[in-house]
């Protein structure tokens, strides 16, 4: 199927209102206060081990992630940004996504990809909540098709690159074909963007939740998630255990872990640190049964969650 949208070959600029500027500078401070929360002041949630460092650091992310987009400013957020779009269209996805990327993070920085799901035609929404003092994106604008084609031969690294400077607030458009990928932040501050994905279509499948964080609840339920987090570390060493085995010990521990948050956000906060262990070329030989024994984890507290769920049916978990 060829993809004659202009957007699956060149991102553009979009304009927002005055609304969703103002919710962009909410979130924002919301976002500063979290990194502040997480990284400076609770010295208590770090590690002297390079390995687990990496870990943590994985699960402060996604942490401010899913705080951040599981509260009520992103859910204005995201319906202030389907009235900027002026065409019929629905959220593509639940909650908006957050990137952050930490000065040098090789876990962030993207490998080529393209953003559609389904048969419906997307549009991704990328906004910088903060400055990038760097090229925050690069792209190719050859087409899914010529790409895959190149790819296959293995010599789709020959394309010429292009990139992406952004500035805080100013968003950027594109379609689900678009091939891109995120850049190593190679300045000394934490960068970060909000997505909200959309979808042209007649149906709307979307269902935005969001909950009320405070510093005591988030507090309480990053350490019993780290905490979980160290005892599968711990169990992954354990190589010889089949699968059945480990799943039935997983499932065991985790009635010990009483989650004051909607399991749904945990589960997604586990996902994707699991994802970002598993998809790492660098270190994904280190922690690749560390990500299956989460993603067993994931799927005990959220069965329909897409990720894991996904990264599970390529194993021997449901056989």
């Amino acid at each position: 199927m060829l993809h004659f949208n202009k957007l699956n070959y060149k991102y553009s600029n979009f304009k927002t209102s005055k609304e969703t500027h103002k919710n962009l500078e909410k979130i924002s401070e919301k976002f500063n206060y979290y990194c502040n929360f997480f990284f400076n002041l609770n010295n208590d949630y770090n590690s002297s081990d390079n390995e687990n460092e990496l870990i943590i650091n994985e699960l402060k992310k996604n942490f401010i992630k899913s705080i951040i987009c599981y509260d009520k400013l992103s859910v204005d957020f995201c319906k202030s940004i389907l009235n900027d779009y002026k065409e019929k269209a629905y959220l593509a996805e639940d909650n908006p996504n957050l990137m952050i990327h930490l000065p040098g993070d090789v876990m962030e920085e993207g490998r080529y990809h393209y953003d559609q799901l389904g048969t419906d035609e997307t549009i991704t929404i990328w906004t910088p909540l903060t400055e990038y003092n760097y090229d925050a994106l690069a792209y190719y604008n050859v087409g899914t098709l010529f790409y895959r084609f190149l790819k296959v031969l293995k010599i789709d690294k020959f394309l010429p690159e292009y990139k992406i400077r952004v500035k805080k607030f100013n968003s950027i458009k594109w379609s689900g074909y678009f091939i891109h990928k995120g850049c190593l932040n190679k300045s000394n501050n934490i960068s970060s963007a909000i997505i909200v994905g959309l979808k042209i279509s007649n149906k709307n499948t979307s269902n935005l939740i969001y909950e009320s964080f405070n510093d005591e609840i988030i507090d309480y339920n990053f350490k019993i998630t780290l905490k979980l987090i160290n005892n599968l570390i711990i169990y992954s060493k354990f190589n010889k255990l089949n699968t059945k085995e480990k799943f039935k010990y997983i499932k065991k521990i985790l009635l010990n872990y009483k989650f004051s948050i909607n399991k749904i956000i945990i589960a997604k906060i586990l996902s994707v640190v699991a994802q970002r262990l598993n998809t790492n070329s660098k270190i994904k030989n280190n922690f690749k049964d560390l990500s299956h024994l989460i993603d067993m984890g994931v799927y005990i507290l959220d069965e329909k969650n897409y990720s894991s769920l996904s990264r599970l049916k390529k194993t021997d978990f449901f056989n």
